[in-house]
């Protein structure tokens, strides 16, 4: 299980501070640390999605009671066939 931390960054202040609620916002991370921040569409608002070279699951990480859950996403991927691109949603639409 991992633990998450986030964090905005004022570029005018240049400092950082943690973030506890991303409030409608949902965080996707891939197992490389490739990942973004968009509107919780269609997803669970205040957490973080993202997968794990050991499993075919994909996991949601909840910001504000810091609790896990999985879904397996399907049997037909072979167990050291994860691999993980995010595509933003809105990119398919007109």
């Amino acid at each position: 299980r991992l633990d998450f931390k986030v964090f905005r960054v004022d570029t005018k202040q240049m400092n950082y501070v943690e973030v506890e609620n991303m409030g409608d916002r949902t965080i996707f991370v891939s197992d490389n640390g490739a990942g973004y921040c968009c509107p919780s569409i269609g997803t669970k608002p205040n957490s973080i999605y993202y997968t794990n070279e050991n499993d075919r699951n994909l996991h949601i990480f909840n910001l504000e009671d810091r609790s896990t859950s999985s879904i397996l996403v399907s049997r037909a991927i072979g167990a050291n066939m994860s691999m993980t691109s995010w595509v933003q949603h809105n990119i398919f639409h007109n």
